[in-house]
């Protein structure tokens, strides 16, 4: 009877709204099964109309407790359901947490290690400009060098010219001195 009365929701148990309607209708012929009761108490009420309203009140009461627990069964098997489902569930949330903590960990190591070559490649570049710098002043000091090296080297030319001068003159004075010397001789 109370299977037939009441529709199946998709999860679990069954539609709350048709149960209350159910229960408010069993108290509404239970209500009215009293007031039976009470009007079969006025004298000169037959005793067989009385037993048969005791025993209607008496099975109302007994659908109406069949009821009450069928629903407390239906609750209690959708709560279990709910707590085996959100126990697997959970399950399940606690497996993606863990995944979850460790991208989470994977990725402050990646930025750590990202972080480090950053640094890296920062020191690096300043090395390199420092090198390049190096580098430039090398090469304006080697001009500087060559340039310098061209005028020794031209010096050492000229003084090697003044030199090989200086022995013509000196050989020439001395040519000079020996002549003037033959001459005072000759005198």
């Amino acid at each position: 009877m109370g299977d037939k009365l009441f529709r199946i929701k998709i999860i679990g148990g069954y539609n709350k709204e048709d149960v209350h309607s159910y229960i408010s209708k069993l108290e509404e012929e239970l209500t009215r099964a009293h007031e039976r009761l009470e009007g079969q108490n006025e004298p000169g009420r037959e005793p067989e109309k009385k037993a048969e309203a005791d025993e209607d009140v008496i099975v109302l009461r007994d659908t109406a407790e069949e009821t009450k627990e069928k629903n407390m069964r239906g609750k209690v098997v959708k709560q279990e359901g709910a707590d085996i489902g959100c126990g697997g569930q959970a399950r399940e949330l606690a497996a993606i947490r863990e995944e979850l903590e460790q991208v989470k960990n994977e990725l402050i190591d990646t930025k750590v290690e990202l972080g480090i070559s950053k640094k890296r490649c920062e020191q690096s570049e300043q090395k390199k400009e420092s090198l390049l710098e190096l580098i430039q002043h090398l090469v304006d000091n080697y001009s500087g060098l060559q340039t310098s090296q061209y005028y020794l080297t031209e010096q050492i030319k000229d003084m090697g010219r003044m030199e090989k001068r200086m022995e013509i003159i000196q050989n020439n004075l001395e040519h000079i001195l020996r002549a003037d010397v033959s001459i005072s001789d000759s005198f």
